[in-house]
């Protein structure tokens, strides 16, 4: 979806993304567990579903974490 951006979003994998960005223990399993091993899938997987409370263990405060880590990224913050 975001195929046109000047950086590759598959380059940021999810181990990149919990050091630097300091996502939680519980976000960085929930992505884990679901598949979700980069920015590209998880931005993608965001602009599709809105939010991530559909992911098995993840709850309100990782689903608040990850769209804030999404839109970071979309909008440029």
């Amino acid at each position: 979806m975001l195929e046109n951006t000047a950086m590759n979003l598959s380059n940021y994998k999810l181990d990149y993304l919990r050091g630097k960005y300091r996502i939680s223990q519980r976000a960085y399993n929930a992505c884990k567990a679901n598949g979700l091993t980069d920015l590209e899938c998880l931005i993608n997987y965001y602009l599709k579903n809105k939010d991530f409370t559909n992911l098995k263990n993840c709850g309100i405060m990782s689903d608040f974490e990850l769209k804030r880590l999404c839109e970071k990224f979309i909008l440029g913050k």
